[in-house]
């Protein structure tokens, strides 16, 4: 037998006022945006490249080197927020 108040409980979670009042808040669009920015300013800081012709680059200790795109950069920051 079912009790009343689990019912109760059950549809009061699932009525828009509910939801509406607890609802996760929106992101932040200016944080999100320096956070972007100061991302790209970091990347761009630490894979600067003194390769001929390379602007940034990524290079680790095992001789890999590639070629930073902006779209890699946007790719990797969007990543990281």
């Amino acid at each position: 037998m079912e009790e009343p108040a689990a019912s109760v409980r059950k549809s009061e979670f699932q009525s828009p006022t509910y939801l509406r009042k607890h609802a996760p808040p929106e992101e932040d669009a200016e944080f999100t945006n320096r956070s972007k920015a100061r991302f790209r300013r970091r990347l761009y800081d630490r894979w600067i490249c003194k390769v001929a012709g390379h602007t940034y680059c990524f290079a680790n200790a095992d001789g890999v080197h590639v070629a930073l795109t902006e779209d890699s950069v946007e790719s990797w920051v969007s990543a990281l927020v």
